[in-house]
């Protein structure tokens, strides 16, 4: 929500194209977290407690 916030202000100012590293930064936290449940589910199928 931060990174739209930031976006949504800096689209106001002009700087259409400043916010995308910040939207590039929260797709690569949603694929690290992605792959880690992806892993998570996957080794608990594999080898249930």
């Amino acid at each position: 929500m931060i990174v739209g916030a930031k976006a949504a202000i800096k689209h106001k100012r002009g700087e259409a194209g400043a916010h995308a590293t910040g939207f590039t930064w929260v797709m690569i936290a949603c694929v690290v977290a992605g792959s880690g449940l992806a892993l998570a589910f996957i080794s608990l199928v594999v080898d249930p407690l």
